[in-house]
């Protein structure tokens, strides 16, 4: 329910600013419209055991994620470069299946999102915390499997 309100106060302050008026046709119309939307939409709504709560520190382990995807994304996008510019195009590519063991459904999702936004790599599936990741050269699977992004995510779990 606070999840909902939360959403509507935010979706209804998004409609006043997009209508530039605060008019008594205009206010209804909204306050309607941003009632379909919740009511439609509240089965995706953020719930209360698929994320941690959020604190000063795990704002600060999301920003640090932020800075380390961004190192990843360079360092594979050489890889690629790489493997693309070579003359000979020698790589294996393969399914990689693993399991991080991470708590909460949000951390699996951005988890498997880190892995797609990086180079070489596409999150194929992801089922019951098992992961089928399809990767350009099998010569860098390990590094996918013991990635930095994993700790990161389960130091966001584990801080209390």
């Amino acid at each position: 329910m606070k999840m909902s309100l939360l959403m509507f106060s935010l979706l209804f302050s998004f409609w006043l600013i997009i209508t530039e008026s605060v008019d008594w046709d205009g206010l209804v119309v909204g306050f309607a419209v941003c009632t379909l939307v919740i009511w439609f939409n509240h089965d995706i709504l953020v719930k209360k055991n698929e994320f941690p709560p959020l604190t000063f520190k795990r704002i600060w382990i999301l920003i640090a994620h932020g800075g380390l995807m961004l190192i990843e994304i360079v360092k594979a996008n050489i890889q690629v470069v790489q493997i693309v510019l070579s003359p000979t195009l020698k790589f294996d590519q393969g399914l990689v299946i693993f399991t991080p063991k991470l708590q909460y459904e949000w951390n699996e999702v951005l988890f498997a999102n880190s892995i797609t936004l990086t180079p070489g790599t596409l999150t194929v599936e992801v089922e019951h915390d098992v992961y089928t990741v399809h990767v350009l050269d099998m010569r860098n699977a390990d590094s996918l499997v013991s990635w930095k992004i994993q700790e990161n995510l389960r130091s966001l779990e584990e801080e209390r």
